[in-house]
Parts: C-alpha cells; structure tokens; sequence
C-alpha cells in the first residue's frame, strides 16, 4: 500500500499464496473492495497503523506489502 499519513484507497488486490495469511486479512476486513485509510508509519521499518471499517490495526510491512491500494481521487 503505498498511501501517504492520512490518505485513504480502496483495496484492489492481495497478493499472497498462504492461505493462513489471506485468512487474517479477511478477519480484519482487509479484503479486495475495502476502503482503507493509513492512520500512522512508524519509523525505521516499523509497523503501519491501518483503518478499515472503523477499526485500527498495526500490519508490519512485509504483511502490508501484498496488499495493493488504489489512492482516490
């Protein structure tokens, strides 16, 4: 996802093969069609603090790197 502080998209794709993984993101409503909106980037590699749906959640980056965002307009 690359959204800047405070930018919102909409989840057009997950890239991953485990299914346990895909599983969690559904959990968190982390799934193709859903609005996200990025809350904080910690520094130095540090997690991302995402909003969807009215809850926050803490990805690390390599989680939040299969996750494809298109920003809107």
């Amino acid at each position: 996802a690359n959204l800047s502080l405070g930018e919102e998209g909409i989840i057009v794709k997950v890239t991953n093969e485990k299914p346990e993984l895909l599983q969690y993101l559904a959990t968190l409503g982390l799934v193709p069609g859903s609005k996200v909106q990025i809350e904080e980037k910690a520094p130095f590699n540090g997690p991302i603090m995402v909003k969807v749906m009215g809850a926050s959640y803490a990805l690390g980056r390599n989680v939040a790197s299969v996750i494809w965002v298109k920003k809107n307009q």
